[in-house]
């Protein structure tokens, strides 16, 4: 990226990197977990998609990948209760999503800006869902973006 942006005339320094970050809030973990499962598919399948898992990964997680892979189906892309959703390990889902209750979520959240990712994109849409727990989850980011903005100083 650096090389790109000085090739281009701009100032390699100023440049902001962005993470695009499935979010479930729930204070019972496994249930925030659950929300997403399906949506969340479909970000950790980019690291597979080829059938070589790129990125760092340690076995755990390159088996949750390959597992999601081996069970994508498109016809239910980004779905709850999906077969790729049912795929998603607790190590994909720990390496690629920000789920628990709010207060983890804003210590998980403000690590991934310390890593030098000050533009964080959070998906909040999970398809196929139970409705009224994806509204919670919703209405529990309210609480989490204040804080998390107080903590990194944005």
């Amino acid at each position: 990226m650096r090389g790109a942006r000085s090739d281009a005339g701009l100032d390699p320094d100023t440049a902001q990197l962005g993470a695009h970050v499935a979010v479930a809030v729930h204070d019972d973990p496994r249930r925030a977990r659950d929300l997403l499962r399906g949506k969340l598919a479909t970000h950790a399948r980019f690291a597979v998609m080829h059938g070589q898992v790129h990125g760092p990964a340690d076995d755990d997680l390159g088996d949750g990948l390959r597992a999601v892979r081996a069970a994508y189906d498109m016809e239910h892309h980004a779905q709850a209760g999906s077969s790729q959703g049912s795929a998603v390990t607790d190590a994909v889902l720990d390496a690629y999503s920000v789920a628990g209750p709010a207060d983890w979520c804003v210590d998980r959240l403000a690590g991934i800006v310390a890593l030098g990712f000050p533009k964080l994109l959070l998906n909040l849409a999970f398809p196929g869902s139970d409705p009224e727990e994806e509204q919670a989850s919703h209405r529990r980011v309210e609480e989490v973006l204040p804080a998390l903005r107080t903590r990194v100083g944005g």
